[in-house]
């Protein structure tokens, strides 16, 4: 990793990570680095996740094997809207303290923290009903 990077992004990749990847993703976070890792849709098979999966559960986030469907537009505008929900509602955190527009995730899958985080980890669910996103303290 770069001496000077801020925070590592890892937007959805196109193709499996390799395990010298996770781990200089793993050295990189152990040595007090930040990660954003956004998944492909669980619907989108494209690329295994498998590997970066497995290392978002190890510190401390798991994604869920599904797709959120926001069941009030669904239930007034049809079934292809419900497929993208809408926030303007969220949890007093840091991240979210600005937040006053509505955010639209098209194709989402919930994340929440594992029952229990590692050693020395605190992760806090940020979104509007505690499983909409997770991040790092």
């Amino acid at each position: 990793m770069p001496e000077d990077c801020s925070v590592m992004v890892v937007a959805g990749p196109t193709r499996p990570l390799v395990p010298h990847e996770i781990d200089a993703l793993s050295n990189y976070l152990k040595g007090g680095g930040r990660a954003l890792i956004m998944l492909k849709p669980q619907s989108d098979q494209t690329v295994d996740e498998a590997a970066l999966v497995k290392f978002a559960q190890d510190w401390g986030v798991k994604a869920g094997d599904n797709v959120v469907v926001d069941q009030v537009v669904r239930l007034y505008a049809g079934p292809a809207l419900g497929l993208n929900p809408v926030v303007n509602t969220y949890t007093p955190h840091p991240i979210t303290a600005a937040f006053d527009k509505q955010t639209v995730f098209p194709m989402v899958r919930t994340v929440d923290a594992v029952d229990s985080a590692p050693t020395g980890l605190s992760v806090t669910a940020v979104g509007q009903d505690q499983r909409d996103l997770v991040g790092r303290n």
